[in-house]
């Protein structure tokens, strides 16, 4: 039944996952987008009336993706509720921020990895604890999978953003080997047999790529990639003289 709520929405994108669901729209007036969004809104609304279901208030936001420094004002209501504008929102377990910095997503990482390293801490001692294979496996297990969750989307932050996670790997690894913090970090990776994490996000960013490719037309994120696909976006990577993914596919099809 879920399944037919994309049939109400008529001026905006929709996603879903279960029972999450966003709804968005861009374009440069933002009065014309709060009328539109409403719309949708209204019909969202309306299609729950019709079969019972009960959409909380306190846990709909709604957020403004902008460059501006000074925040766009929107008001938009569900029912008889005013939705709160946010700065930033947790979607499918991914922190979005209105700027798109990435910046509290991964901090929020950072601190789920940190509770892990700690309790890896615990389990090694000088002639006691758990070996390099079991402290390896905990790694990979609890923190790397953390890490590469998402990774396809937050790899647009910033260098400086992402070294925080580099950071997080540099401790995890250091744990496992007993090594002493003057050892580079590079022979730990080499060692561990674990790459850095930004050649491990462009693995993981093909993958998806020729796994979404390979599907059926039907799948909602090929034409989307697709698009990407046919030319250059002006990101920091392009202007460090660093091709993009998929450039890369563009190139060689």
């Amino acid at each position: 039944m879920v399944n037919d709520l994309p049939s109400c929405i008529n001026n905006c994108s929709i996603s879903q996952f279960a029972d999450d669901s966003a709804i968005w729209l861009c374009g440069k007036n933002i009065g014309y987008i709060q009328r539109r969004i409403q719309k949708d809104l209204d019909n969202i609304k309306s299609w729950c009336d019709k079969w019972g279901f009960l959409i909380s208030p306190s846990k709909t936001v709604a957020i403004v993706f902008s460059r501006k420094k000074k925040s766009e004002k929107l008001l938009l209501t569900l029912g008889n509720s005013l939705l709160q504008v946010v700065n930033e929102v947790k979607f499918l377990g991914i922190i979005i921020d209105s700027k798109l910095t990435w910046l509290k997503h991964i901090q929020y990482i950072e601190a789920k990895c940190s509770k892990v390293l700690n309790c890896m801490k615990l389990l090694t001692g000088t002639k006691w604890g758990a070996n390099s294979h079991s402290l390896r496996n905990i790694y990979i297990a609890l923190i790397r999978s953390k890490i590469d969750y998402g990774c396809e989307v937050y790899n647009s932050a910033s260098h400086s953003v992402k070294k925080i996670l580099d950071r997080v790997q540099s401790q995890a690894l250091r744990i496992c080997t007993g090594a002493y913090k003057n050892v580079a970090t590079s022979g730990l990776q080499v060692e561990m047999g674990d790459p850095p994490y930004e050649e491990r996000r462009q693995c993981l960013i093909t993958k998806s790529f020729l796994n979404i490719s390979s599907h059926e037309d039907n799948h909602p994120t090929k034409e989307s990639l697709a698009k990407k696909a046919t030319f250059l976006c002006y990101s920091r990577e392009i202007k460090q003289n660093k091709k993009t993914i998929f450039y890369c596919f563009k190139r060689y099809d």
